[in-house]
């Protein structure tokens, strides 16, 4: 009897669960081993003896780590996995861990193309069959009807199919093309199929079934089905989550009994133990070395595609675009923005949707790769969309041909985003850090305008034909709103009463009308620039976000009802029509955060009015060199201002001369470098130096330097080594311990004056000391 059997096993076997969840191994991996996920933690075991062969790995990032599957890419040494808690995919080792897909719900497996370098996965809440590649550029979803409770999924690259299995209503097991193309039902009509596994070579699909305790294969086509063991008839029931074949035998981890079972396919009913378990086992993979070759449609070049390449059988393959659309030569992606002006932009959770003004219908695809976005607006000249995204916390600079680059880094939680396109400069708060500043287009140069008496500043809009910036500010509950010059001189308050937590605004520039939302108290006000001539538009709303003004109606985002909601107004701002909500579009909105109105040509229209204000018109690159700061501009000049620096507004218009950061001094702070100064490898020591001018004159002193890990994530402190300053350079050095901390580290630096800068570095080879400069105008 298996039993008894198992019994017996169990003492042979039993003091492997008293190896220590720490120990490492000490040889070479082996050629073949088996990775398990047991829910907090990430396993290597030795098929043959059982043993660790990889330490237990858990999240760097939360306690609260839920894995239900694993995969391993052997090209880089590192573990694929789905995090079940926190809705995301991740790929990494104990030292370092990244984030490649977010957005999810309940991601359950997941399934690596080693060769096109693609992880398929599943999601049992969005009931979708997803594919992100492996550096996290690109995502998207596959196959999203017809699935409910998708769970095990299983790729072979070189045939071009994914496999699945669907718990629900209707549990089957169905395949597709690995483009997501030509689906098939490979099995359905018997019991509930659970864990699936494939054999390659064979072409064969092997699976357990947890209704009726069977092992059973079929041909990939689903033809010669056969049950191979019945564990009813044994006397002994299998709970299996996950399946692995490893050319013999198929492996499944039973997550009530806590083990690893393995029979072979040609003996089923000879089932062995392989590993008993302290903690429940649920997604297994098996790495074998010898079955990670192989090529496919996508295996050279990315098979020419400028995204995703997906392979499909008999070498083809196809591309898909997760930004933008895909062009005539059926490779490359471009975010067509010339179609249908105008239409809203919004931001709604992990995408960019562009909809029609009159049906909210999509206009082109939803633009991907976002992962937690709350404003947006966008550049008309040079057609790029910037957004902030609080998952991230960066700003990021979408472009026409799809790629997304971050503008800015080191912020806490980036809210609004407003563009000045002719000055090149995106404006932006934090409502942690509680500032207004801006960055430079095409830079990393970020000048922090305002920063006193504000608690929480959420959304900005700029008035570029009076050189004026509003924005909304929480501030300790009671609310109000503020402007000032766009160099963040003349600084006003213009309602400081009745408001509770206003968040979006839009300005009527023509008819000088400020209109908010405000999210506590459900309702829609409006003001003259100036804040007189104040009252309600709209009251008793559901959940209002943000909001845009177009052509005489008010169109806001409401999170309670997932969707947009227009409004006409008269000139003075007073309503003239009952608010509408528009039909539910298809798909549906999930978080609609921010709204703009995408419409370069009215928006460049403006361009002739606004010459006065920008003597002369900068050109369209926004790359021409800055001049010296106070220096004078010829009429055919380009006048940017040194970096850090902004030009100052004057009577409504920008001045030939700039603000910068310091005492009227004209001088700009200069970027801290980060390097490594030192490795002691009998020590295990590595320290790390971030240098920054002391000043470059005394009005503008360093007020502090600070080191993160990655972006912006706390540092152990008992690494800090304290800082030195010595002549005109300020020290800031970390000791780490060498090997525990392999990855990107950033140095941040501030003035007095509110500028903050970072620079950052990887730790994986030393690098020379960087000498520290102040020079003026830099």
């Amino acid at each position: 009897m298996f039993s008894v059997f198992l019994s017996f096993s169990m003492q042979i076997f039993g003091f492997l669960g008293c190896l220590s969840l720490l120990t490492l191994a000490t040889t070479a991996l082996p050629d073949q081993f088996l990775l398990i996920a047991q829910r907090t933690q990430i396993r290597g075991v030795d098929v043959n003896s059982g043993k660790d062969v990889i330490s237990p790995i858990k999240s760097l990032f939360s306690s609260d780590f839920t894995a239900y599957g694993v995969d391993y890419a052997a090209e880089t040494k590192e573990f694929i996995w789905p995090d079940a808690h926190a809705g995301r995919i991740l790929v990494g080792n104990s030292t370092h861990q990244r984030t490649i897909a977010t957005g999810l719900r309940l991601p359950i497996d997941v399934a690596y193309d080693w060769i096109s370098r693609n992880v398929y996965f599943t999601d049992a809440v969005l009931d979708i069959v997803g594919v992100v590649s492996f550096d996290g550029d690109c995502h998207i979803t596959l196959v999203k009807t017809g699935l409910d409770q998708p769970r095990s999924i299983v790729v072979d690259p070189e045939a071009g199919y994914v496999f699945w299995t669907d718990r629900g209503s209707n549990p089957k097991i169905e395949r597709a093309y690995l483009s997501g193309k030509n689906r098939q039902t490979v099995f359905q009509g018997y019991g509930l199929p659970i864990a699936l596994t494939l054999d390659r070579k064979a072409k064969k699909v092997y699976w357990l079934d947890s209704q009726h305790n069977t092992l059973e294969s079929a041909d990939y086509n689903g033809a010669n089905w056969k049950i191979l063991f019945i564990a009813a008839t044994r006397s002994y029931d299998i709970h299996p989550f996950s399946a692995v074949f490893d050319g013999a035998n198929v492996l499944w981890s039973d997550w009530t009994g806590r083990f690893i079972l393995s029979a072979p396919i040609t003996r089923p009913y000879q089932i062995k133990l392989v590993r008993r378990l302290g903690l429940m086992p649920y997604g297994i993979a098996l790495y074998n070395s010898s079955n990670v070759g192989g090529t496919n449609g996508c295996a050279v070049n990315n098979g020419g595609c400028s995204q995703l390449c997906l392979p499909e059988p008999r070498g083809s393959h196809v591309c898909a675009c997760c930004r933008g659309v895909l062009q005539s030569d059926n490779r490359t992606c471009l975010i067509d923005h010339e179609k249908s002006f105008p239409y809203f932009l919004v931001a709604d959770y992990n995408s960019a949707r562009g909809l029609d003004v009159e049906t909210l219908a999509d206009v082109h695809p939803p633009l991907r790769g976002l992962q937690l976005a709350i404003g947006i607006d966008y550049d008309p000249v040079r057609e790029t969309i910037y957004y902030t995204d609080t998952y991230t916390d960066k700003i990021h600079a979408m472009y026409p041909n799809g790629t997304i680059e971050t503008l800015v880094y080191g912020f806490i939680h980036p809210a609004g985003v407003a563009v000045d396109w002719i000055g090149c400069y995106v404006y932006f708060t934090d409502t942690f850090l509680n500032v207004v500043g801006f960055a430079k287009m095409n830079t990393s140069e970020l000048v922090i305008l305002i920063r006193d008496n504000m608690t929480n500043p959420r959304d900005i809009a700029l008035d570029l034909t009076r050189g004026k910036m509003y924005w909304t500010d929480f501030y300790n509950s009671s609310g109000r709103i503020e402007r000032a010059d766009m160099d963040g001189k003349n600084r006003e308050v213009i309602i400081n009463n009745g408001l509770e937590q206003p968040s979006g605004l839009t300005l009527d520039i023509e008819n000088e009308v400020i209109y908010w939302v405000d999210k506590k108290s459900l309702k829609i006000e409006k003001s003259n620039f100036d804040g007189t001539n104040r009252t309600t538009v709209a009251s008793s709303l559901s959940d209002p976000f943000d909001l845009v003004f177009y052509n005489g109606s008010l169109y806001w985002t409401d999170w309670n009802e997932k969707n947009v909601v227009r409004m006409q107004v008269n000139a003075s701002g007073v309503p003239i029509s009952n608010a509408t909500t528009y039909a539910t579009p298809s798909p549906p909105l999930r978080i609609p955060s921010g709204i703009a109105l995408y419409d370069p040509p009215s928006r460049l229209q403006t361009r002739e009015n606004l010459t006065e204000r920008y003597p002369p018109y900068c050109a369209d690159s926004c790359a021409e060199e800055p001049r010296e700061a106070n220096a004078s501009c010829n009429e055919s000049d380009c006048c940017f201002c040194p970096p850090y620096c902004v030009p100052v507004t004057k009577d409504g218009k920008l001045s030939r001369s700039c603000f910068c950061t310091g005492n009227n001094a004209h001088l700009c702070h200069p970027m801290p470098t980060a390097s490594i100064e030192s490795k002691n490898e009998s020590s295990g020591i590595i320290t790390l130096v971030c240098k920054v001018a002391a000043g470059v004159d005394v009005n503008i002193p360093t007020l502090y330097t600070q080191w993160h890990e990655g972006i912006h994530s706390s540092i152990d402190f008992t690494w800090w080594f304290g800082e030195t300053t010595t002549g005109s350079c300020h020290y800031h050095r970390l000791k780490i311990p060498i090997g525990q901390r392999n990855g990107t580290f950033s140095c941040s630096a501030a003035n007095s004056y509110g500028t903050t800068i970072s620079n950052k570095i990887t730790i994986d080879s030393n690098t020379e000391p960087t000498n520290c400069s102040a020079e003026k105008g830099t």
